[in-house]
């Protein structure tokens, strides 16, 4: 038999980039937020300039990284990028993006003509989430004292345990764990890619998901790499299932335990990295007819 008791996790180890500390509560469910849009003059002569700028702001709880910008809706008018990239924005960090915008010269219009912009924000993110797992003997009757938690971000994380608690019987008791990948933020998971061109191929599919569960946990199903004291699952591409509708996956990870003769709880670690989308809310831009 196994003997352990509840460990007070403290300490804080590394799984790739997540940090094991205990994250947020989760305070926001987005990441990157638009928190303006506004152009210098909303009507405009023909080939008058104006400037559009775009304000945003990272409201979650880990660093975006690769954040562009396009404005749509443009149509006959010119718009030259001033700034509409950011190699990264760390969490609380600020922004602004800027166009220079050109109105047309319309030839043939008595009326004014609108047009409608909008903008769109593509970037990469992480989200972490945290659980603790009861293993108990069988013959053990209170639930020991368990936590878990999520980051902020627009895509949230949790786990579940198919037995609460893990009730071990014999030699080796299997459990599952679920975890269910949920877009809780306005936008969708989208990736811009190769000439600022989004690939619709990858879309609401995250990029990559991490499982850290301790080493004498059996996995099943899935590969798992050693690291110290850890197991660490590692999966990519069509090993992680498409958000249904756009709004949520699950993953079932089925784990083998061996026999223990005293309760403890384990933690587990996940973290998913993914793309982003945001849009803006349409800004109309007025362009005067020629006189």
């Amino acid at each position: 038999m196994r003997a352990r008791y509840i460990p007070l996790l403290l300490a804080f180890l590394v799984l790739g980039c997540v940090q094991e500390g205990k994250p947020k509560v989760n305070a926001s469910e987005e990441g990157v937020v638009i928190t303006g849009v506004s152009v210098g003059i909303s009507e405009l002569m023909p080939e008058e300039r104006t400037n559009l700028d775009l304000s945003l702001k990272n409201v979650g709880g880990s660093k975006a990284k690769d954040v562009r910008a396009i404005l749509t809706g443009l149509g006959s008018m010119e718009a030259t990028p001033i700034r509409n990239q950011l190699a990264e924005l760390e969490e609380g960090g600020s922004d602004v993006f800027s166009w220079d915008l050109k109105a047309p010269r319309l030839e043939g219009f008595t009326t004014d003509v609108p047009f409608n912009l909008q903008v769109l924000v593509y970037y990469k993110y992480n989200s972490t989430a945290w659980a603790d797992i009861a293993i108990v003997p069988s013959d053990y009757v209170e639930m020991p004292e368990v936590e878990n938690g999520t980051s902020s971000g627009p895509i949230r994380i949790s786990v579940e345990q198919s037995m609460k608690p893990v009730r071990t019987y014999k030699q080796v008791t299997q459990f599952s764990l679920r975890i269910d990948i949920e877009n809780v933020g306005s936008g969708t998971i989208s990736y811009l890619g190769e000439g600022w061109v989004e690939n619709s191929t990858r879309n609401n599919k995250v990029e990559f998901l991490r499982v850290k569960v301790p080493d004498w946990w059996e996995v099943n199903g899935y590969e798992a790499s050693a690291e110290g004291n850890w197991k660490v699952i590692s999966l990519k591409g069509d090993e992680i299932p498409r958000l249904t509708g756009g709004k949520k996956a699950t993953l079932f990870i089925p784990i083998n335990v061996t026999q223990v003769d005293a309760p403890l709880v384990e933690r587990i670690y996940v973290e998913v990295g993914y793309g982003y989308k945001i849009a803006s809310e349409p800004i109309t831009v007025v362009v005067k007819p020629l006189t």
